[in-house]
């Protein structure tokens, strides 16, 4: 049986987005948002969405939490470049459920304000 873990996604692999097809994960319905602040730029000519995990924290990020596979989560790496230097970094967070007030752990993708530079 395969591990299943909470992704929390704020761009392309949010429903109906282009990305989204590699997100098979499972939608946990609600509203949740990062529990810490963070900057959000978009990024390029096709505005891509880059969550940076250090340097100057602006509001938390809202977005969507799915449970996801261990198969899914592996793609998410792979469209996400983790194992290239420029690509994001998945890194475990806290997660706020706006309705409950409770806070859960999640994986999220951002990347470090050095890769801003270019």
């Amino acid at each position: 049986m395969e591990t299943i873990y909470n992704v929390f996604v704020y761009g392309t692999l949010k429903e109906g987005f282009p990305n989204f097809k590699i997100n098979k994960g499972k939608l946990i319905r609600g509203h949740y948002c990062t529990q810490k602040a963070y900057a959000l730029y978009l990024v390029g000519e096709r505005f891509v969405p880059w969550l940076v995990l250090d340097g100057e924290k602006i509001s938390p990020i809202k977005g969507e939490l799915f449970e996801v596979s261990e198969t899914t989560l592996a793609d998410m790496d792979i469209l996400e470049q983790t194992a290239q230097t420029e690509g994001y970094q998945r890194v475990e967070v806290d997660i706020l459920d706006q309705e409950s007030g409770k806070n859960l752990k999640a994986y999220l993708y951002g990347k470090h304000s050095n890769q801003l530079i270019g």
